[in-house]
């Protein structure tokens, strides 16, 4: 199974992009580490695996701080696989804050370390049957990822021996910080050896979670590639709807507004974002009702649901998944290059994680969020006011290129670029287009009315200097291809009827209206 993103495959930002003519089997790994790499389809490292990973290997405490969808699971991964000793027992603990990613980091492990014989990594986690977990242990574990609940529970049952532990990854740290996880980590750590190596991952760490974390490391080596923790690729949008105090129609005006975007826009698949379980219900029932296949994500639902609709993600089954933020951290989906966020998250390290969906390993995608008009959109805007200095939100409707059709505002939108032309200028262009279309088709009365050359006669005006075009593709090639715009004066004939001296038409722009 390939697990790499193949950075060949599609143009990538330079989040992944390293300037060193490095590839893993330069990184000093065992022989079954390069040989799972290589099926999983790793070939090259990333900026956080070519620093963090040696560290790692040295036996060093490691803060590791990238963008999302940027390797780090990679990284620890490979740490833990260069460490194991065969013959001894559990000697590799792996926490996560939700049972969805810790099921994703078993399967990174053994697929990696595929070529280990007798490897076992096993996952625990809540939501599943407890005897079933017991069961996993009567055999030799190397690895275990767990969620914080149940591998507490596990442990002090004394169903898992911790003396053999001498690796702790703690993936998306900042969230294991929060007090709702504290009683269980303290609980757990209590349990493991005092000497081990601590590695804990995440995109973002706020100053309440570096404080719980100076006391769970050593001198821990900050390992963090670039200081913007904002994704390159991902096109980052707001869009406004009209406010309603009643809750149910606010939620119709977002919904709507999604309805309007997939009638827009292109991609392969969508992460909508609610921040409540309820609402998650809700509009899956409304999508489906609007005839938009799609699958749902919540914490109120099955643990097995959970994981199945999450795998249907994963391979390309579904195109659109609603979710809670149980999918905001660590899920990766390689063809997700939509985010909705239906409503506005709480904190701007979520809104990181969001977006973060989109926009994997370097690829390159758009965040939407939805807001509705007055205080939310003005909490929104001060939420990521920490972060104005590095992040570039533009108002969704006036960027044309994204849609199918032009979208027309009935106001100037602010903060965008002046290439979003006016409510006037869009009219006159898509007006004119599509007259021009009609004199390409040979609309007698057309061309009569406004003067303009039949097709046939401007390819002729070319014959001298541009002998052999026939087609109107081959017209506006020459134009392309001729640097010193001779030809040009002559091709503005067929834009005669836009009164040219009124209104500028970029060339490029007309093309694609045709």
């Amino acid at each position: 199974m390939v697990l790499a993103h193949d950075i060949n495959a599609i143009p990538r930002t330079r989040d992944v992009q390293i300037s060193y003519n490095i590839t893993f089997d330069n990184m000093l790994l065992a022989q079954e580490t390069l040989n799972g790499l290589k099926k999983s389809g790793f070939f090259k490292p990333s900026p956080i695996q070519l620093h963090g990973i040696p560290l790692g290997k040295c036996g060093f405490d490691l803060l590791l701080e990238a963008k999302s969808g940027t390797g780090k699971t990679a990284v620890f991964s490979i740490i833990a696989l260069e460490k194991i000793e065969p013959k001894k027992g559990l000697q590799v603990v792996i926490l996560a804050p939700t049972r969805e990613i810790a099921a994703q980091i078993c399967d990174v492990i053994k697929l990696i370390g595929s070529d280990y014989k007798d490897l076992h990594v096993e996952v625990v986690m809540g939501g599943l049957p407890v005897q079933e977990d017991i069961e996993k242990f009567k055999k030799n574990v190397h690895i275990v990822v767990a969620s914080p609940g149940r591998l507490r529970h596990l442990i002090q049952d004394k169903y898992i021996d911790t003396t053999s532990v001498r690796l702790l990854i703690l993936d998306e740290a900042d969230k294991l910080m929060e007090k709702s996880f504290q009683e269980d980590i303290k609980n757990i750590i209590s349990f493991l050896p005092t000497q081990k190596q601590v590695i804990m991952s995440s995109a973002t760490y706020d100053e309440t979670a570096k404080m719980f974390i100076k006391s769970y490391v050593q001198n821990a080596q900050h390992v963090c590639p670039e200081s913007n923790c904002v994704l390159l690729g991902v096109d980052q949008k707001v869009t406004e709807v009209k406010y309603n105090c009643n809750i149910v129609k606010q939620t119709q005006n977002r919904f709507q507004e999604v309805i309007k975007i997939f009638s827009k826009m292109s991609f392969k698949q969508c992460l909508i974002f609610c921040n409540y379980q309820a609402r998650v219900s809700e509009i899956h029932k409304l999508l489906l009702r609007a005839n938009w296949p799609a699958e749902q994500l919540s914490g109120n639902q099955e643990q097995t649901d959970r994981l199945e609709a999450l795998k249907t993600l994963q391979q390309y089954k579904c195109r659109i998944l609603i979710a809670t933020d149980l999918a905001a951290r660590g899920i990766d989906a390689s063809n997700i290059d939509l985010v909705i966020n239906f409503e506005p998250p709480f904190e701007w390290q979520t809104y990181l994680h969001r977006i973060g969906r989109a926009g994997r390993y370097g690829s390159y995608g758009m965040a939407v969020t939805i807001l509705s008009e007055g205080v939310e959109a003005k909490k929104f805007h001060m939420m990521l006011d920490p972060m104005k200095d590095t992040i570039n939100i533009t108002n969704l409707w006036c960027n044309n290129n994204t849609f199918h059709e032009d979208i027309s505002p009935k106001s100037p939108c602010p903060d965008v670029d002046k290439s979003c032309g006016t409510p006037q200028s869009n009219t006159q262009i898509e007006k004119a287009c599509n007259e021009l279309w009609k004199i390409l088709v040979s609309d007698e009365e057309i061309i009569k009315n406004n003067k303009v050359e039949s097709f046939e006669n401007l390819c002729k005006s070319f014959d001298e200097s541009s002998p052999g075009i026939e087609t109107f593709h081959e017209l506006l090639q020459s134009f392309e291809n001729d640097d010193g715009h001779a030809e040009i004066d002559k091709g503005l004939r067929v834009l005669q009827f836009f009164g040219a001296s009124k209104v500028q038409v970029p060339y490029n722009r007309l093309r694609r209206q045709i």
